[in-house]
């Protein structure tokens, strides 16, 4: 048993719980600021925050499962809150990966447009891209 197991195992279930539940508002909380930051990069267009907004459903869903489990627990973590918190790790993973990259694909396609357009792009011009993207639309 190593230390952080022993660690977690001396705890009480209803520490678990609150801890447990704190971690999924706080990652709900940054995954929707990024969802709102897609959703304005993309000129508030619904359809491309469905995905990304129904993954979060899932990760709430799936967190306050593990939060449920933990209180169940008697002074040690359940193997199913494990399996379940891996669960949640993955869906939070691939919502973050989905959303950073439909920003990053607008930023390169407005890159892509001005180059096609005639336009000298150098890596600060990038970054003016990218802030004139957020002011123009937020």
């Amino acid at each position: 048993m190593n230390a952080t197991t022993q660690y977690l195992t001396q705890d009480t279930p209803p520490r678990y719980t609150a801890i447990s539940i704190l971690i999924v508002f706080i990652v709900a909380i940054a995954d929707c600021f990024m969802i709102y930051r897609l959703y304005i990069v993309w000129n508030r267009n619904l359809w491309i925050i469905a995905l990304p907004a129904i993954l979060e459903a899932g990760v709430i869903g799936l967190g306050l499962t593990v939060s449920v489990l933990l209180s169940r627990g008697n002074g040690s973590i359940p193997a199913a809150a494990e399996v379940w918190g891996a669960a949640t790790l993955a869906v939070t993973m691939l919502s973050f990966f989905i959303t950073t990259n439909l920003v990053a694909y607008k930023v390169w396609r407005s890159r892509r447009t001005l180059r096609s357009a005639g336009a000298h792009l150098t890596s600060s011009t990038s970054v003016s891209i990218m802030s004139f993207e957020f002011e123009f639309h937020g």
